[in-house]
């Protein structure tokens, strides 16, 4: 898991370390790992993957001090709309991934919407894991592109809401996460209610910690402030490893 401000966001330099660390030996690659619609909130996605959406969305970062509950990628999209979809899509113009199995980090419980696969061409199993946050689908085969639609099961329940999608096959290779959110400082991870949950369940071998730039450039930069926060971020991850 890499974590930091726009520079990871964009995913420019780190499409280029998750390339070379997937492919400088054959079988390393590990799958594309996490991903969110981050044009949903009119702001610029990675370009080795496109999402696209139906319905009415609503979406909180952790730079916006909403108030709202986020997680690891420090962003979320909620909808309401009983009729809402999701479609992912891999591009093939760069490291080309396909995947058999797919974590949704969502708000899990028979109080909520449900997200279910549609027009696939294989079988599926699927199990919610409401005491970690996420929705497992398995595939019986490997795929490149997926549709999701939102279900209202029961008039009882109140929405949806996505902190993430994760990727994921069989291959023992490497996943590289990209985890940043334009202009957020180690305060606005800080906020992320549910990042060490979601950072247990990733399980990561290794997290690099990419921020200062957004932190010090501000008139009104205090060092032992600065520090303070970088200790409780790192402490998160120790507990949530």
């Amino acid at each position: 898991i890499h974590m930091g401000g726009s520079h990871i966001q964009a995913g420019f330099y780190t499409a280029v370390v998750r390339k070379k660390l997937q492919t400088f030996f054959p079988g390393l690659n590990g799958g594309r790992g996490l991903i969110f619609p981050y044009k949903m909130s009119k702001t610029n996605n990675p370009l080795n993957y496109k999402i696209t959406w139906t319905g009415d969305w609503e979406t909180c970062r952790n730079t916006e001090k909403k108030g709202c509950e986020l997680g690891l990628l420090g962003i979320s999209a909620e909808t309401k709309d009983k009729n809402a979809s999701l479609y992912v899509k891999l591009s093939e113009k760069y490291v080309h991934y396909d995947f058999n199995a797919i974590k949704i980090f969502n708000n899990v419980g028979d109080a909520y919407y449900k997200i279910l696969p549609e027009d696939i061409d294989c079988e599926y199993t699927i199990e919610e894991y409401p005491d970690q946050g996420y929705t497992q689908i398995w595939l019986q085969d490997y795929v490149k592109q997926i549709s999701f639609r939102i279900e209202q099961s029961d008039t009882l329940q109140s929405g949806f809401k996505l902190y993430g999608i994760y990727l994921e096959n069989d291959n023992p290779g490497i996943v590289y996460n990209d985890v940043g959110i334009n202009g957020s400082m180690i305060p606005s991870f800080l906020d992320c209610g549910l990042l060490e949950q979601q950072t247990k369940v990733l399980k990561p071998d290794l997290v690099i910690l990419s921020f200062g730039t957004n932190d010090t450039y501000t008139t009104k930069f205090r060092p032992e402030y600065f520090k303070s926060n970088y200790r409780r971020l790192i402490q998160i991850i120790r507990r949530a490893s």
